[in-house]
């Protein structure tokens, strides 16, 4: 799987996201197409931040083992 470099080319105020502990931030790419883009810390209902850069590398292979079946 082929992993393209894209940028923000805006943040998308209008969407909100509510789920998930990263709070996604929506934003248009330089792709033309709408993300959510996951923050490395993670604030928990306790109020203490988590670093969960770890994340980012399971959803990259969950996504490659996604788009090979």
């Amino acid at each position: 799987m082929q992993i393209n470099e894209e940028y923000v080319n805006q943040i998308d105020t209008s969407l909100n996201p509510q789920l998930g502990m990263s709070n996604p931030i929506p934003i248009l790419a330089s792709d033309n197409r709408n993300y959510f883009l996951k923050r490395e810390y993670v604030v928990d209902q306790n109020g203490i931040s988590h670093n969960e850069n770890a994340v980012f590398m399971q959803e990259l292979f969950v996504s490659q083992i996604a788009n090979s079946l």
